[in-house]
């Protein structure tokens, strides 16, 4: 596996095989328990006639056109008809014990993965810090979608992991650095890292005609102080 060096930009697509049997595995057993918990939210799921229409490239120029930024689900509702778990803030999130636990087991796995991959000029990160939290957790079902966005609110390098149940018959969609819109059908499993920024968003979206899971996650890097750096912060907390 390659590394990413943190100051680069850009989209990648990566090597599946990254991923390893044991996170499949656990992967699975996450959507299992999701099909299980979502069960109701799922028999009356209503496909979006529209939703190539809302992932087109001549969506994206119309709302690059008006100047205004998409931030993402959490924010705006309407740019997305998925099944959502564990947004506790987002009224229509499935909240369940056990998929949360699943989600925790497979958590566990990709955050020590990830902190093989990330790199910087100097083709290490000893001196940065990284903090990886979850974010995205949904069940895009046939017909579901999810329009053209930023995330332009919360910068950091962005990762999702995503299991289709039948090949090519669901993409991610983005505009490349030279506006370019390039689509990724997706396999059966992919692995797909981007980094976000204010000054530079990636618009992206998502569309399916299959059942699609995905598992996101927000890294964050940043220097780790250094000595003098932690004996003042201490020394700030104490007065």
């Amino acid at each position: 596996m390659d590394k990413i060096n943190i100051n680069s930009s850009g989209l990648y697509d990566l090597d599946c095989e990254f991923l390893g049997e044991s996170l499949k595995e656990k992967a699975v057993a996450c959507i299992q328990a999701q099909k299980k918990a979502a069960i109701q939210s799922y028999s009356s799921f209503s496909p979006c006639e529209d939703a190539l229409d809302r992932v087109s490239e001549s969506a994206l120029n119309a709302i690059i056109a008006d100047n205004i930024d998409i931030h993402g689900v959490a924010t705006d509702s309407t740019i997305s008809n998925v099944i959502m778990f564990g947004a506790k803030h987002i009224d229509k999130s499935i909240n369940d014990h056990y998929v949360e636990q699943q989600r925790i087991e497979v958590d566990k796995i990709i955050k020590e993965k990830l902190l093989d991959i990330f790199t910087d000029d100097s083709g290490n990160i000893e001196n940065q810090e990284l903090t990886i939290v979850s974010s995205g957790h949904f069940w895009y079902p046939q017909g579901a979608f999810m329009s053209w966005h930023t995330n332009s609110q919360v910068p950091g390098w962005r990762v999702y992991i995503n299991y289709a149940e039948q090949e090519n018959q669901s993409f991610f969609r983005y505009q490349d650095d030279d506006n370019n819109v390039i689509t990724l059908n997706d396999k059966q499993w992919n692995l797909r890292i981007f980094k976000i920024t204010e000054q530079q968003p990636l618009w992206h979206c998502v569309y399916s005609n299959t059942n699609r899971f995905s598992l996101g996650y927000m890294v964050k890097i940043k220097p780790k102080p250094n000595l003098l750096q932690k004996i003042k912060r201490k020394l700030q907390a104490l007065f």
